[in-house]
This record gives C-alpha cells, sequence and structure tokens, in this order.
C-alpha cells in the first residue's frame, strides 16, 4: 500500500481499516520481513501514539462500540482487541488471533456465519472489524484500581547539538505552554527528565530548593553538568 503523508502536510483521513497516521505514526513505512535484512539494517521500530488527536473538519470520528458488561472479545493469550485483523474460522466459531496466531472460541453473542469468502456477513455492520479506530466503552471491571491523578514527564535532549540546533529552546518554550495549560487542572502532576550523556531527574515540589535533583549515572565519571 501507500505510505501515510507526511505529518507536516494537511491531508485528510478515510479509515477504511488501517486507523489515521494521526492516531498511530511508526517510525518508518518499510520493515524488513526477512532475518538477514533484519540483521543488516538493525533498525529500532517506535511509534507516536496520539488516541485523542485533533482531526480535520471534513474527518469522521472514531465510531463508539458498547459491548455491555462482558466487554469486547480479546484474545486469551495476549489480550488484543477484536480488530479487523482477526481471522474467523470454523464457520465463525472461532478466530485466530493476528498478533499472537493463538486460536479463541467466539461467544454465542457475537457468533456470526462466514461468507464463501471466509469473511464474517456482519463485517460492514461491526465497526471493530472494519475500522482501524474504535472508541470502546470500557465495562465495569475494565479499571481494577482507583482512578489516579494524570501525569505528565517531559523528557528533554540536552545534548550539545540540541542546544545548537535550537532544539532545547524550541522544547522549553513547548514545555512552558504545556505547563500553563495543565495548571488549571489542580490534580495534575509534572515531571521533568533530562538527558545527553546521563539522565537527569528533578524534584519539583514547591517545598523543595529549584536546584536539587538527582543524576543517573553512566559508568564514565566527570561529566559536566547541562546548562
Amino acid at each position: 500500500g501507500s505510505s501515510p503523508p507526511p505529518s507536516t502536510h494537511p491531508f485528510i483521513a478515510v479509515d477504511e481499516g488501517n486507523c489515521s497516521p494521526r492516531y498511530i505514526r511508526m517510525s518508518t513505512n518499510y520493515i524488513a520481513n526477512e532475518n538477514d535484512l533484519v540483521e543488516q539494517t538493525k533498525l529500532c521500530i517506535g511509534a507516536i501514539i496520539q488516541p485523542l488527536a485533533e482531526q480535520a473538519p471534513a474527518e469522521e470520528p472514531p465510531p463508539l462500540r458498547d459491548f455491555g458488561k462482558e466487554g469486547p472479545i480479546r484474545c486469551k493469550e495476549c489480550r488484543a482487541y477484536v480488530n479487523p485483523f482477526f481471522r474467523f474460522v470454523d464457520n465463525g466459531r472461532s478466530f485466530i488471533c493476528n498478533m499472537c496466531e493463538t486460536s479463541n472460541s467466539v461467544p454465542d453473542s457475537y457468533f456470526c456465519n462466514l461468507d464463501p469468502q471466509g469473511i464474517r456477513r456482519d463485517k460492514n455492520d461491526r465497526p471493530e472489524l472494519c475500522k482501524g479506530s474504535v472508541d470502546i466503552v470500557a465495562p465495569p471491571d475494565y479499571c481494577d484500581t482507583a482512578v489516579t491523578d494524570p501525569c505528565y514527564l517531559f523528557v528533554v535532549d540536552t545534548s550539545y547539538s540540541s542546544q545548537v540546533n535550537g532544539l532545547l529552546d524550541c522544547a522549553l518554550d513547548c514545555i512552558r505552554m504545556c505547563v500553563e495549560e495543565l495548571s488549571a487542572n489542580p490534580r495534575v502532576r509534572v515531571g521533568i527528565m533530562t538527558y545527553d550523556k546521563s539522565l537527569y531527574f528533578y524534584n519539583v515540589k514547591q517545598a523543595a530548593p529549584s536546584s536539587e535533583k538527582a543524576e543517573g549515572k553512566e559508568e564514565k565519571e566527570g561529566k559536566e553538568e547541562p546548562s
């Protein structure tokens, strides 16, 4: 298939089974599928995930699904949620998880016959089977612990190159704007971590001195403090 449009260009995303790059954008659009290529390239794969990303005015919002108190269909092995890439077999009575290849039984309440091509006949009637992005109402037992305060950790590159090319100043300006908006919620908790060749953690409590910090040191000694 075609590559997703660059994040710097305007675009209209249409969900046809893969989610919009506004919600998930991979660090690379092409992944090696042979062991030799994987060993030669040694590419690290990452993803930027923004579940509540702002949409373009012409885009449709993700559909909302309520599976009731039983919750959505999930793989018994890896707990992957039902999605368009689950492969239904045995005339619709089982499905193969696309994440771990485990065979699962389909609950009676979710059963549907397959057509001659092996596709569920109700696929286009169920957003979770034909859309890449779906909002699911959490069942009562989804959270087994009390809801915690929202926490944000800002991780900043303070290396020499970051200071020279202006990335550090840009990051600090963005953090200042974010903190101003977050301060409207008294429950919000904010942390800051910086890194170059070491990791640095800061105590930002009001009662603590502003200069107090803890450093995660490497084996090398004699490192200068970041400015």
